[in-house]
């Protein structure tokens, strides 16, 4: 049975990151409404699977905020096909 859980636990984490990875695809292609759907996922999927303080949780309280922030201001966004002198 612990084993089984355990293997569970482990899906839950992978979905958390194709969720979050599923996010930056959308990011990059500019459609931020879907991008806030699955970041969202995959920080209630974070939340759960290790709580409100881990490392993984930061990040994805990041993505779903900086994407909401860059929303409001899209000036400051940095275009990554612009060189930078």
């Amino acid at each position: 049975l612990q084993e089984i859980d355990e293997q569970n636990a482990e899906k839950q984490r992978e979905k958390a990151n194709i969720d979050n990875n599923i996010g930056f695809v959308y990011y990059s292609q500019g459609k931020y409404e879907k991008v806030l759907e699955f970041y969202q996922k995959s920080l209630d999927s974070r939340i759960k699977i290790y709580g409100e303080e881990h490392p993984d949780t930061a990040t994805s309280y990041f993505n779903f905020f900086a994407t909401c922030i860059f929303r409001i201001f899209p000036h400051l966004q940095v275009d990554n096909n612009e060189s930078l002198e």
